[in-house]
């Protein structure tokens, strides 16, 4: 169970690593990386066999391993000298200065070490050393909880015109935003024997979740398919592989088996599920909220307003989800569309192959409109030799792609896998969108207000991916390409916003039920969600048929078990795209903003100011109905590829 005052003291957000949702392949051809490595070859390379201008340079954090251990034995010292502040924080401003300082510079070197042990650890993942460096990391960071747990409460025991005072006093403005979150949260934090009592229950709190996880991920008896002549034994992994198959009788029978699993053990779950709730709603009532949502909310600083115009916007926006449906029924030439079709795409992907020389340019082109001061900080990452991205596969090396916020004062760090297609050049802009806003953020705001919060974290890289698929749509000739670049798109949108917001309205049903203290069964979670899902995707209009079997995927869904985060999705994908929407039609003006504002702002200010200071109020309907006369636009342009394709 997360705590909720979120403080400098932890450092797991200080040195976050955002990872994208990509998953690239490790097996593909050499020659597809670099396009320099010998034709035919399949075999994915050593590390040492990378050349150093495709790698970051890490040795930009530490020059060897030893200056790790004496970090640590600095790191130690300065908690040593911070743990002397204790009960000496209303001798003035200049002794609380001196504290926050010192916990602050300790975050900082642990900062360092974990960012060092990680993406070391991540560029050949059998190297156990590392491993076990991250491992000491997270016993350093309950160190630094431990040594600093006394400030808060400390400063909350003060009178409360002192407080302020403290919160507006010049020496101490690097720590102004935290002292005033402290002072508006101020009912909702506990005495520290009661938070001490609360936080040891965090294992117990968290049992449904860590139950779930073990019992999904192992234990489900998952059957068999046959599959192209082959019994297949169906996982987690394989459904998500077969729900694409361009048979529509496997996809059937993959859908029915899977489903059915989970249908045996929906009770089972049920309770699971039910027992997080319970949790997370009695955390709330316990430090003052009316809800967990609240409770939520509260964190950032995120107004309600901005999940009551998501909801709105969403569900006036069904007939154009529903548009998109017929659209991909069209596609797939069928009479009747139905759930195991949902994944399917408008047709074949992209074929295009792209070096890395020439995606970085065509990326670079893309994101023109970002102006001189965007671009030069970006060239200069993506060049090669920088040493702040790691392009190229490895054995060994973690899969997928993520930005690591980097060490503060230094710059960020980017790990991809880059196999020459649209998706890794994608990939690319995405990533480095992460990338320019913590290289902004750290360069504009001192250490303890550098550090962004997930409502924000990823719209600058759905901007960046949002301005790349303009203007490689412009660019493409062949119908069949620009239809595949187009369906991805479109899927894409369907699952980060209507999808997710589903999710969190169900989310909030089963949440409401829970807080009149009412249980929850098995068949009242299918109920309330098959519901939602015959709603969203026009079940009663027509547009798609429901089996029933399908009011149990609630079951697969591990986001249920983070309280009221799936809306953050929704949220991050629709401001990104009508901020893109307003750089890429207004110009200057509209980019500045955006770089200003949200980019250099790091933390200085709640998000929903941030964005906007930027450009998008997200407590208003505009940027929803933005966003969303995007998505139509590509539904009509979809729509005519389709009849010049004669389909």
């Amino acid at each position: 169970m997360r705590h909720l005052v979120s403080t400098i003291f932890v450092v797991a957000m200080l040195f976050s690593t955002i990872s994208c949702g990509s998953g690239n392949n490790l097996s593909v051809k050499d020659e597809q990386h670099t396009g320099e490595t010998k034709a035919g070859s399949n075999k994915v390379p050593e590390r040492k066999q990378i050349p150093d201008k495709y790698k970051w340079n890490l040795k930009e954090i530490y020059a060897s391993d030893n200056l790790v251990d004496k970090d640590e034995k600095t790191f130690k010292e300065m908690l040593e000298k911070g743990k002397a502040y204790k009960g000496k924080l209303g001798n003035g401003t200049g002794v609380v200065k001196e504290c926050l300082d010192t916990f602050d510079k300790a975050s900082q070197l642990l900062e360092k070490m974990w960012v060092y042990s990680h993406l070391k650890s991540d560029e050949d993942t059998r190297v156990d050393k590392y491993r076990a460096m991250a491992d000491r990391c997270q016993t350093l960071e309950g160190e630094l909880g431990k040594a600093s747990a006394f400030v808060d409460p400390e400063l909350l025991a003060l009178n409360p015109k002192k407080l302020e005072a403290y919160a507006n006093a010049p020496e101490l403005k690097d720590y102004d935003r935290k002292l005033h979150e402290l002072i508006r949260r101020r009912k909702h934090i506990l005495s520290p024997e009661a938070e001490a009592i609360l936080a040891g229950l965090s294992p117990v709190a968290s049992s449904g979740m860590r139950i779930y996880e073990t019992f999904s991920g192992a234990e489900i008896p998952f059957p068999e398919v046959k599959i192209d002549g082959k019994m297949v034994k169906l996982s987690q992994q394989r459904y998500v592989q077969y729900r694409v198959n361009k048979d529509r009788n496997i996809r059937r029978r993959v859908f029915e088996a899977f489903w059915n699993t989970y249908k045996k053990f929906q009770k089972s779950m049920a309770s699971m599920l039910y027992s997080q709730i319970l949790a997370y709603v009695s955390y709330a009532k316990d430090h003052h909220y009316d809800s967990a949502l609240d409770a939520k909310l509260d964190e950032d600083a995120i107004p309600k307003a901005v999940l009551d115009n998501l909801f709105k916007a969403i569900h006036e926006g069904l007939p154009i989800f529903q548009r998109y449906l017929k659209l991909k029924k069209r596609a797939l030439g069928l009479k009747d569309l139905a759930y195991y079709d949902i994944y399917s795409p408008l047709t074949k992907g992209s074929t295009a192959h792209y070096t890395l020389d020439k995606a970085r340019e065509i990326v670079l082109s893309a994101l023109a409109p970002m102006g001189s001061e965007y671009l030069s900080v970006f060239k200069k990452a993506i060049a090669d030799g920088s040493g702040r991205v790691d392009y190229m596969p490895n054995a060994g090396k973690r899969s997928g792609a993520y930005c690591s916020s980097g060490v503060y004062g230094q710059h960020p760090y980017v790990l991809m896998n880059f196999n020459g297609d649209y998706e890794s050049m994608s990939t690319l802009a995405h990533e480095m969108g992460h990338f320019m806003h913590s290289y902004f953020s750290n360069t504009n705001q001192p250490h303890p207000k550098a550090d962004y919060v997930i409502f924000v974290a990823e719209v600058a890289s759905t901007v960046n991916e949002t301005l790349l698929i303009e203007h490689v749509l412009k660019q493409i000739k062949d119908p069949r390409e620009k239809l595949a670049l187009i369906g991805d798109y479109l899927e894409g949108f369907r699952g980060t916003v209507f999808r997710q917001t589903m999710f969190a309205e169900f989310e909030e049903e089963l949440y409401k039920t829970v807080e009149q203290g009412k249980g929850l069964t098995s068949d009242q979670i299918s109920k309330e969600y098959f519901q939602l899902l015959k709603k969203y995707h026009g079940a009663d209009k027509g547009v798609m048929h429901l089996d029933d079997l399908y009011s149990v995927e609630w079951a697969y869904i591990p986001h249920f078990y983070y309280d009221h985060y799936v809306f953050t999705y929704a949220t991050g994908l629709i401001a990104a795209t009508a901020l893109a929407e307003r750089i890429r039609t207004m110009g200057p003006e509209a980019r500045d903003a955006y770089i200003n504002s949200l980019l250099k702002g790091g933390n200085s200010k709640d998000p929903v100011e941030l964005l906007k200071g930027a450009g998008v109020d997200m407590t208003s309907p505009e940027p929803y109905k933005a966003a969303l006369a995007v998505f139509e636009r590509r539904i009509s342009e979809a729509e005519a590829l389709l009849t010049k394709l004669g389909r």
